[in-house]
Parts: C-alpha cells; structure tokens; sequence
C-alpha cells in the first residue's frame, strides 16, 4: 500500500503474454528387428517456441532405441512389437506438454510360402512365393541360380508363372527384401521331366465277332 499526499488518479501498466499449449509432434515409420531405425526427429511449438527438450514420460521404447534431448529418435530395435509411449516437450521457459505415440516393430521377413513344383515338358507352372513379417512392401528376386526355361516371376507379388520349355530341374535362390532392405534368402529346386511320348501298335480282329484284336501301348 501507499499514501499520496496529494489523492489522485494512479495508472498501472502490465504486459503479459499468453502461450498457447505446447504439443510435441513426430511421424514414427515403422520398423524392422535388428535393423536401424528410419531417420525420426520430434519437434514441438507453443509456450515460448524456444529451446525444446524431450524425453519419455510414460511407457518404454524396445531395448536399442533411445530418445535424446534434443528430439532424435535413434537406434536398431532388438525386439518387435508395438511399444507405446508418451513423450514430453519442454520449452526454454520449463512450461511443457506431451503427446502419445507408438512405435511398431516388425519382425524379420520371412516365407509364408514354399510351394513344391514339379512339371512336365509344356505344362503350366504356377505358384505363389509370399513373405510374412518384416515391412511391406516386399519385393522377390532372384538372386543365384535361374528359373526353368519358360518361368519368369513376379518382382513385387512373388507369383511364379509360365510354360515348361524343357526337360531339367533347375535349383535357384530367392531373396525377399522388405521396406526397410532386411532380407531373407532360401533355396528351391524345380523339376521339368520330360512328358511321356506313347505310340500305339493296333491289330485288327481277324473277324467281325471274334475277340483277337490288340492294341500295344510303347
């Protein structure tokens, strides 16, 4: 309080700013086991828009990753799975808000499907080789070895298809690469035999009514 010995009018001038809500933001690809994360980077705005810090208030990110002050989110996950967190944004003036997040860890890609072939000289070859785990999408090549003659397969289906154009088997390597490059490899075999070429000996009967008549299957 104060006295004035001369009563009057006094005016007071205050400044003040109001900060909006501080929301950390961040877009989290998924990921692979055992392979590095995507380049990820929280940012944040509101309170003072200055000096950002971060760090994981609730919730635990898979043994190998980690998030740093400054915002990176870095590191090669040793476990898959969905791992949800909570990460806080604290401006330069300690005022701070979070936000919810979840990181998805897939698992190595592996083959869903190992189809056994085996066709004769002109038949139809058909078989899809499909990729479970990893990150789609996936894409399938042939890596050593070489389809049979007449069979080509698809780069991103994985679907084998084509015409049997000669008598062999043919061994080859398949390498499925999922989105973040992790890669699995097997080894398949396809037989080709050649088809069966029958020729027909026909003998008449002697007589109409008599049973002497063959036929010889070669």
């Amino acid at each position: 309080s104060f006295t004035d010995s001369n009563p009057g009018t006094v005016t007071m001038t205050v400044n003040y700013s109001i900060l909006g809500p501080i929301i950390p933001t961040a877009t989290l690809a998924q990921a692979t086991i055992n392979r590095p994360l995507a380049p990820t980077s929280f940012a944040a705005s509101g309170g003072t828009n200055t000096g950002f810090t971060f760090d994981v208030i609730s919730g635990s990110l898979p043994a190998g990753v980690s998030l740093s002050s400054s915002g990176a989110l870095t590191g090669t996950p040793g476990a898959d799975g969905s791992f949800p967190i909570t990460v806080r944004a604290t401006d330069s003036g300690s005022n701070s808000g979070s936000a919810s997040f979840t990181l998805i860890v897939n698992p190595a890609p592996a083959f869903a499907s190992f189809p056994a072939l085996s066709r004769t000289v002109t038949q139809t070859y058909t078989a899809n080789y499909s990729a479970t785990g990893g990150t789609s999408p996936y894409s399938y090549a042939v890596t050593a070895g070489a389809l049979p003659p007449g069979a080509s397969m698809h780069p991103s289906t994985g679907l084998l298809s084509g015409t049997a154009a000669s008598a062999a088997s043919s061994s080859f390597e398949l390498t499925v690469t999922d989105a973040n490059g992790c890669e699995v490899i097997v080894s398949f075999t396809i037989s080709s035999p050649a088809g069966i070429d029958a020729q027909g000996t026909v003998t008449d009967a002697s007589c109409s009514g008599v049973c002497d008549g063959s036929v010889q299957v070669t």
